[in-house]
């Protein structure tokens, strides 16, 4: 901006819009001396220096018009101060910049500070963003020490600060640059095509960010070198910012709004491959009053062509220049391969035709010519099936039939598409294979061998049998397993059967755990109340068994001799002299040693009865009536006491 002071004597130069990052755009203040003795407001252009006027007003004190000396801009630029005459009134004035219609703008004046006449002298912002007043002939200066705030808040000091050794002001204060500069100048304006800007700052920065106004591009919206480039992806207005931080850590920012030209947008589509002895037209699209330039990059010959299309036969990489009637061109390659015509041809293959049920199965397509141009149609039974891939998973169920169909997307080939050979598969039903085992005893003795028998389902043809003993494998491959077992093995088989289409294969068996006892001893005694008794006496013989289990076994024998039917515990004869008694016991238990056992013989003595002889005295007989009789015992082996 430009701040001009009237009396044809004083003129300041002024940059406006960057005190405390705030930005008044183009405002410029113009007072001019005798005869007019108004301020102008107007827009200055800061690109090309132009001014252009809004309105010119003059301070009003009551009713009269008050002819304008002085002026300067608050460090936000948001508000102006004006100073009345010095031989008048010499009121400072107030004004609201963000009224831009004269009406309101008169309306704005505020009168911030009322002097005595000859008391009015210039307004200069300090260094500290304070607005100093020199009064003429006073030896003090004046301060507005809030001039950022409107009204009485500004906070206006009278002989605030004094002068050197008592000094007095003579005229107005000493001119200066007021505001730091920073200026944007791009070159360029054409739609992806970099922007270049440079910078007109004063003095030298410290640091300075550039913000390109285009967010969409990212990283790339933002630099922080000093001239940097851009390019616009869309043509449209962008304001471009420019932040900048001096030595002393002053800031400033400025913007300027940049349009950007669109450029033609030529698609040519994607490479192209044809076939020997066939052309390819480009089209690089309608564009009204535009100019077309086709390029050979392959060759690096340039301007083979001038028309929106181009044909052509050779192959390259092809490059097309549209110029808009704006100067902005845009360009795209498209690149040309010529081939020779190859036969496609597809066969596929599994890994076996018959196959279990629920098995899946995989399919392997192998096609010609071989790339990453090609695409895959599987059919089951003519269905639709599978992805476009060369390996097709499936469950096939019986009787299934596949088939694939192979495109190339090579531009030279012939029977494109290609059908493969079909595969037709079988699939079996599925057979469980299970395994139960026995054994002729699962209580034993100790030393005794056991017999284990395998009994399989669906064992196949060659079936493994694999006998383990507390999990350690032991035995043959064989159904039959005989063992001697100690206490709490345990017996398990595991069956692997090689019948086709198994389930549950290989199987294990149930467990079976033995009980092995040690062997006991049998023995056996007999009892009898008597061994000597008289002839024809009846003896009953108790046998007494040891370890003879719950249900002994008996046999009695006289003279060695097995007495038929006494095979009970008792045994009761009447014995001969001499006859010996023994009994054999079969013990019911398991584990025993000497079954069965004799009893250790009892031998029988058999005495005669004794011959007992009476006489009779007298021996007279028949006795007569009242006769004695007398008689007299004589025994024969009467004993001791007969």
């Amino acid at each position: 901006g430009v701040k001009c002071i009237g009396n044809l004597h004083h003129c300041d130069l002024v940059q406006l819009g960057l005190h405390a990052g705030h930005c008044v755009p183009h405002e410029v203040l113009f007072i001019t001396g005798s005869p007019l003795n108004v301020v102008e407001l107007g827009n200055f252009n800061s690109l090309t220096g132009e001014l252009t006027p809004l309105f010119n007003f003059r301070p009003v004190q009551g009713a009269i018009s008050q002819s304008p000396i002085h002026c300067e801009f608050s460090p936000d630029s948001k508000l102006l101060y004006v100073t009345g005459p010095n031989y008048a009134a010499g009121d400072i004035y107030q004004y609201d910049l963000a009224m831009t219609d004269s009406a309101h703008f008169m309306q704005s004046q505020i009168v911030v500070a009322s002097m005595t006449p000859m008391g009015s002298d210039a307004l200069q912002i300090g260094p500290d963003g304070k607005i100093y007043q020199s009064v003429s002939s006073k030896d003090s200066l004046s301060i507005i020490n809030n001039p950022n705030t409107r009204g009485a808040g500004c906070n206006f000091q009278s002989n605030a600060v004094s002068l050197y050794n008592g000094t007095t002001c003579h005229d107005g204060l000493p001119q200066f640059l007021q505001k730091y500069k920073a200026y944007i100048h791009p070159t360029g304006n054409c739609q992806q095509y970099p922007v270049q800007f440079s910078t007109d700052i004063w003095p030298s920065p410290d640091s300075i960010r550039w913000n390109f106004g285009e967010p969409g591009s990212g990283p790339a919206n933002f630099s922080t070198v000093a001239n940097p480039a851009h390019s616009y992806s869309s043509p449209g207005n962008y304001t471009v910012e420019l932040y900048v931080r001096h030595n002393d850590n002053r800031t400033d920012t400025t913007w300027q709004t940049i349009t950007i030209q669109p450029a033609p947008q030529p698609v040519l589509g994607p490479d192209q491959t044809i076939c020997t002895p066939q052309t390819a037209t480009f089209d690089a699209g309608a564009c009204t009053g535009c100019t077309y330039q086709w390029d050979d990059l392959t060759n690096m010959i340039m301007n083979i062509g001038s028309g929106q299309t181009y044909t052509t036969g050779t192959a390259g990489l092809y490059r097309v220049n549209v110029t808009g009637p704006n100067g902005c061109t845009g360009r795209d390659t498209v690149q040309l391969s010529i081939g020779t015509p190859v036969a496609v041809s597809v066969t596929i293959a599994t890994g076996s035709t018959i196959v279990c049920n629920g098995d899946q199965v995989t399919f392997t397509a192998t096609g010609q010519p071989a790339g990453n141009s090609l695409s895959y149609q599987w059919k089951v039974n003519g269905i639709n099936s599978g992805p476009n891939n060369s390996v097709f998973n499936y469950t096939p169920v019986n009787g299934d039939c596949i088939v694939c169909s192979m495109t190339s997307n090579d531009a030279c080939t012939t029977g494109n598409p290609a059908t493969s050979n079909q595969i037709c598969m079988t699939v079996n039903q599925l057979y469980p294979v299970s395994l139960s085992i026995s054994s002729t005893s699962t209580h034993t003795c100790a030393g005794t061998p056991v017999t284990f028998n395998a009994f399989p389902t669906n064992p196949g043809n060659n079936p493994v049998y694999l006998w383990k003993v507390n999990g350690v494998t032991t035995g043959s491959n064989n159904q039959i397993f005989t063992y001697t077992p100690v206490n709490g093995d345990c017996i398990t088989c595991e069956l692997t059967s090689d019948i086709s289409c198994p389930t549950g294969n290989p199987a294990l068996s149930n467990t079976i755990c033995m009980i092995v006892d040690q062997p006991v001893p049998v023995s056996v005694t007999v009892s009898t109340p008597q061994i000597t008794v008289c002839v024809g006496t009846s003896v009953t013989f108790t046998a007494n068994p040891t370890h003879g289990g719950l249900m002994p076994g008996y046999q009695w024998q006289v003279n060695a001799i097995n007495v038929p039917g006494s095979t009970n515990s008792t045994y009761t004869y009447v014995p001969l002299n001499g006859d010996v008694v023994t009994c054999q016991v079969t013990s019911s238990d398991n584990c025993v040693t000497g079954n069965p056992a004799i009893s250790p013989p009892v031998t029988m003595t058999v005495t005669s009865n004794p011959v007992v002889a009476v006489s009779v005295t007298p021996s007279a007989n028949p006795f007569c009536t009242g006769s004695q009789v007398t008689f007299i015992a004589v025994p024969n082996h009467g004993g001791l006491f007969p």
